[in-house]
């Protein structure tokens, strides 16, 4: 949900340590400076909306922004293709699309804010490169890449594919700029000044074990490639993108496919879970190759009235996976409204925090509530927890801590039966357990909060070599 979205709370508290210190640090990621966690500057630009308010909702209204401009651009740059019924329901597939919807419920995501940058250079690249001013070229490739470290190489292959389409040396400059400072963001910037012990955003793709050498790497990369949920990810993506796009070759195959690429390359199923935010960036240049492919399908078939009998098939596709599959619009709006107890949340967490909280105190919390203590500067998530991991060490695991949890863990007669949720590569799980078996015997309850459910703890210092 999105209230519950571990992202949404590490954006909410760097936003508001930006504000409120001058600094990207993030408790809930262990980072002092969030930007070697994930190069976004665009948070930044999240200061003024929250200011008017620091709630998950503002980052909704953002992202849901984002989209309504993606809308627009993709119907107006594309309007010479004709077929409005076909093109409107392209882009309502999009809409339907888990990526896009699960911006309501899964967490907000700055990867949404590149889309209307995206959907710009996608149209352009199939309208006509020329068409465009360098100025507005410049415009999108910056903004995307301000959204996520990531997508410099994606704005080097939409440069790329410009060059192979004009023949002009000067796209080929841009493009080779854009890999350059991927480079230099993903291979050296961000590893340098990490706090972590490792740039946990390599674990997506390959274990510790694996990166011993550039060849277990390679070979760890490709059995991800053919391994049965890539296929999954594509056949998905096919599904639900109408493969309007897919029935001929279009000059946008060139950055969907390197978008796709850091999916289908990923041995995580959290990469490959069509609600996350990791096929954003592949939706566009698919969508408006479907516009351009539905065109040309037209033409050939003439006695086929594709405007309006292909359209209202192809409205079915994205809608049965909205219907039936979780991550779809209905299945998030339905999650939303079947949590009765999410309206006292926020007054039973402030309670809390008022009888409870100071400054100084070490606070871990479940996933589902750190989005409400995003001002807290000492906040760990590891309760209910689906996510990145920030690992505790031993000394940390004894210090004094206050937990608030959805979970009554005095009352477990086996810590082992709580499901943390995830797979292992995102839960913390061992040191879930270990806390929980700590707030088992000598933890202190401080509280029951019956319309919410919330139950805190206290947990005491434990005496070294304990």
């Amino acid at each position: 949900m999105l209230i519950d979205a571990f992202d949404t709370g590490i954006y909410l508290q760097v936003a508001h340590n930006l504000t409120a210190h001058g600094t990207f640090a993030s408790s809930l990621t262990g980072e002092s400076n969030f930007m070697a966690h994930h190069f976004q500057p665009v948070v930044a630009l999240l200061t003024a909306p929250l200011a008017l308010a620091y709630r998950p909702l503002t980052l909704l209204v953002l992202d849901a922004l984002a989209v309504a401009v993606t809308v627009v651009i993709l119907l107006r740059k594309n309007s010479a293709v004709g077929l409005p019924v076909v093109t409107s329901t392209i882009v309502l597939a999009m809409l339907f699309h888990p990526a896009i919807a699960g911006r309501i419920d899964h967490s907000f995501s700055p990867d949404a804010l590149a889309l209307p940058a995206f959907a710009w250079m996608a149209s352009s690249l199939e309208g006509g490169p020329s068409q465009s001013r360098i100025g507005s070229w410049m415009i999108a490739i910056v903004w995307a890449g301000i959204c996520k470290e990531t997508f410099w190489i994606i704005n080097g292959a939409v440069l790329l594919a410009v060059f192979l389409r004009t023949r002009r040396l000067g796209w080929l400059v841009g493009s080779a700029a854009c890999a350059v400072i991927f480079t230099l963001l993903f291979g050296w910037w961000m590893p340098a000044h990490t706090d972590l012990p490792a740039y946990y955003g390599l674990s997506y793709y390959f274990t510790p074990e694996e990166s011993q050498s550039l060849g277990s790497v390679l070979r760890a990369l490709l059995g991800n490639v053919f391994s049965s949920r890539s296929l999954v990810s594509c056949l998905t993506l096919v599904w639900m993108t109408l493969a309007l796009g897919f029935i001929r070759p279009r000059w946008t195959w060139i950055p969907a496919g390197v978008a796709l690429g850091f999916v289908v390359i990923a041995r995580s199923d959290l990469v490959h879970h069509p609600a996350n935010h990791y096929l954003l960036p592949v939706l566009p240049f698919l969508a408006v190759a479907a516009m351009h492919n539905a065109k040309t399908l037209a033409r050939r078939a003439s006695r086929w009235r594709i405007d309006h009998k292909y359209g209202m098939f192809m409205a079915l596709m994205p809608l049965a996976y909205t219907l039936f599959f979780s991550g779809g619009i209905i299945y998030s709006l339905a999650t939303i409204s079947g949590t009765p107890k999410r309206a006292f949340l926020r007054q039973d967490i402030a309670d809390f925090s008022k009888k409870f909280l100071s400054n100084e105190t070490s606070l871990i919390v479940d996933s589902s509530l750190q989005p409400a203590l995003f001002n807290h500067q000492d906040l760990t998530v590891l309760l209910n927890f689906s996510g990145n991991p920030r690992l505790l060490n031993s000394h940390e695991l004894n210090a004094a801590h206050t937990l608030l949890t959805t979970v009554e863990l005095k009352k477990l007669d086996d810590c082992h039966a709580v499901q943390v949720g995830g797979d292992e590569l995102h839960v913390n799980y061992d040191f879930f357990i270990k806390l929980c078996e700590r707030v088992k015997s000598d933890g202190e309850l401080l509280g029951v909060w019956e319309q919410s459910g919330l139950v805190g703890y206290r947990l005491a210092l434990r005496p070294a070599g304990s």
